[in-house]
């Protein structure tokens, strides 16, 4: 997986995404990040031509090691034969929050970690809808170098002014 390519990838959706209906909820604005990311996906060729985007997975403790339910997910989805384990192919993991506080955020974050330690996302991205606060300065665990976080925040032009970190 090209990390670089995906962040700036992700980046490019989150500056088209500009009506302000979708700043009002976490569910809006969710759905239109994941139908950017599948046009840009595509053409971008980024992963496997077999990954998806799924929204709300859930991750079942029988079958993941953990019991929790991601925002968005980006994977090749587990088929036996294909795959030797349900650590396989999985890309990205995203959790988004609307004007997130920051205990609210740490949940989040943990959320990311649990999924890095039990499958093996190489990349966990955070997200805060209509804020200016990324909250990466407070991530204490140990996967630093795989947590990326935004805040999106739309101006009074409809601009989208991009946080991220590191």
């Amino acid at each position: 997986m090209d990390k670089d390519r995906f962040l700036r990838v992700f980046k490019e959706s989150l500056e088209v995404i500009t009506e302000k209906r979708f700043f009002s909820s976490e569910l809006g604005y969710q759905g239109q990040l994941v139908s950017e990311l599948n046009k840009r996906l595509i053409m971008e060729l980024v992963f496997s031509n077999r990954a998806v985007v799924e929204q709300e997975y859930q991750k079942r403790l029988k079958d993941h090691g953990i019991r929790i339910r991601p925002d968005i997910i980006i994977h090749v989805p587990y088929s036996e034969g294909i795959h030797s384990s349900r650590k396989e192919d999985n890309y990205v993991v995203i959790q988004l929050k609307k004007n997130s506080s920051k205990k609210d955020a740490l949940d989040d974050l943990k959320k990311i970690d649990l999924l890095f330690q039990n499958l093996d996302y190489p990349l966990g991205v955070f997200l805060n809808i209509g804020s200016e606060k990324n909250f990466y300065s407070y991530y204490l665990g140990e996967y630093r170098d795989r947590i990326h976080c935004f805040a999106v925040l739309l101006s009074a032009e409809d601009k989208v002014i991009i946080h991220k970190s590191p």
